[in-house]
């Protein structure tokens, strides 16, 4: 087996580790792995962290349960919106981790 073949399936394993245990420590320091080694700048993070949250929001289970539920339609936000639908997930959050 390659080096490289071994490398991946190494990353598969984390992968699939991560996963299946949700920790969000190790997500969280696997994504500052990849900026780090990326070189990435904080605007740079900060657009991915708007993109991230942009895309999962408008994912078609997260879109109908926020429409549905909450009565609010993706489509129609723009940043602020977004962000602010990232503050109260963020608060709910942290107050559940408490």
């Amino acid at each position: 087996m390659s080096e490289e073949a071994m490398n991946n399936e190494q990353i598969l394993s984390t992968l699939k580790k991560i996963r299946e245990n949700k920790n969000i420590d190790e997500i969280a320091g696997l994504i500052l792995n990849i900026i780090s080694l990326t070189g990435l700048t904080v605007d740079e993070v900060a657009s991915i962290n708007y993109y991230t949250m942009k895309e999962t929001l408008n994912a078609k289970h997260n879109k109908e349960f926020m429409k549905e539920k909450l009565k609010i339609d993706m489509t129609k936000l723009g940043p602020e919106g977004i962000f602010q639908v990232q503050r109260a997930l963020l608060s709910t959050y942290h107050e559940k981790i408490k």
